[in-house]
């Protein structure tokens, strides 16, 4: 084969020095623009994401409530037409089981414990001012408003999460 005019040989193919050089800078200054950006977007988008996963938490704790208020023969706490309170207690069943469960919206935290068992289970944190978490309403019909005050972040403003629950059983006086 014989060299061609710029110095190669015709058939081979490849990059020259140059060439390579050339795409290298290109590549570096594309990500010395573009890499900072990446970044800063991924450090705003992870706060988001932990604080919607947080309400998907409070979401599925206010359901699991409503689940088994909807179940529920009588509201202990707090009774009919009083003040708000902190604390839910009812009696209720699920597979032949009748049992009563308290939920506690007390230091942050939302907490539920069916009476007799030791443990406590932590449904979220992050709850404030939950002196009006629970509302047991009585016209003559029965319902219970469910009031939570949500703020993960103190430098954010608080988000209220709230649901109104119907008990199927028409809840009775204790």
């Amino acid at each position: 084969m014989t060299p061609s005019a710029g110095g190669r040989r015709t058939g081979q193919s490849g990059l020259t020095l140059v060439e390579m050089m050339v795409a290298v800078a290109l590549l570096a200054t594309v990500s010395a623009v573009f890499l900072p950006l990446l970044n800063t977007s991924t450090r705003s988008v992870h706060p988001m994401e932990i604080k919607s996963q947080s309400i998907d938490s409070l979401r599925n704790a206010l359901s699991a409530i409503g689940r088994e208020m909807r179940s529920a023969a009588c509201v202990t706490l707090p009774l009919a037409n009083d003040p708000p309170s902190n604390q839910l207690r009812f009696t209720t069943e699920a597979n032949n089981t009748t049992y009563e469960v308290t939920y506690t919206a007390a230091n942050g935290q939302l907490l539920r414990q069916v009476t007799g068992d030791s443990s406590v289970t932590l449904l979220d944190t992050g709850l404030v001012n939950p002196g009006d978490a629970f509302t047991h309403i009585a016209t003559p019909r029965r319902t219970v408003k469910v009031l939570f005050h949500w703020q993960p972040d103190p430098r954010e403003p608080a988000i209220d999460l709230s649901t109104v629950v119907a008990g199927r059983n028409a809840w009775h006086a204790c």
